[in-house]
């Protein structure tokens, strides 16, 4: 549930068992022939994501967050029952989604780049990929792939407050390091609302 991988229509879709499609090309596809990119993320279990979903909504479940980092990129978004539905607010949304960064793993942009030069053919810079990213994931408040840090947590009665940390490099050592605020952001108690903090 805690992202969505990118997805692009496919025009001439061909049946698999199962109710999936296939691409010409083979890659499989999802709904409405968009191809999907990422079958190991949620992309590959979208019926189970939404049953999930459904049944945290109809448990009537308060203040469902995920944390995770597997896309070693900085996210905040939405957990939804229906991600082809474009409202991120309740009943379609039942909690709310924080990335972490990666703190020394490759993040999302230098593996889209395969390691190459930042002018290497892949992915040219990260806001390409940020901006391509949050065509395709709408349920996304914010997504940043061009640093390395983590999140930090804190949890009260009132409020989730989510401050993301960068740091300014990886590849080489620091005399003094030290991780700055990349981003903030506030979610009130009974309510999957994401707000946007100043940092």
């Amino acid at each position: 549930m805690g992202q969505r991988g990118a997805v692009h229509a496919d025009e001439d879709p061909q049946h698999l068992p199962g109710g999936r499609e296939r691409h010409p090309a083979g890659r499989p596809s999802g709904p409405a022939g968009r191809r999907l990119l990422t079958l190991d993320q949620w992309d590959g279990y979208g019926a189970e994501r939404s049953e999930i979903a459904r049944s945290i909504r109809r448990a009537g479940v308060e203040n469902f967050v995920i944390i995770t980092g597997d896309i070693h990129s900085f996210a905040a978004g939405y957990a939804k029952e229906d991600y082809d539905d474009p409202s991120n607010e309740p009943p379609n949304a039942v909690g709310v989604c924080f990335v972490g960064g990666s703190v020394t793993s490759s993040n999302l942009y230098e593996i889209a780049r395969l390691g190459q030069s930042p002018s290497g053919p892949a992915v040219r810079s990260p806001a390409r990929l940020e901006d391509a990213l949050r065509i395709s994931n709408p349920h996304y408040e914010f997504f940043d792939s061009s640093t390395h840090g983590y999140n930090v947590m804190e949890l009260t009665e009132r409020e989730l407050v989510c401050t993301m940390k960068y740091v300014r490099t990886i590849r080489e050592p620091q005399e003094n390091p030290r991780a700055d605020t990349l981003a903030r952001f506030r979610v009130p108690a009974g309510r999957p609302e994401i707000q946007r903090l100043s940092p």
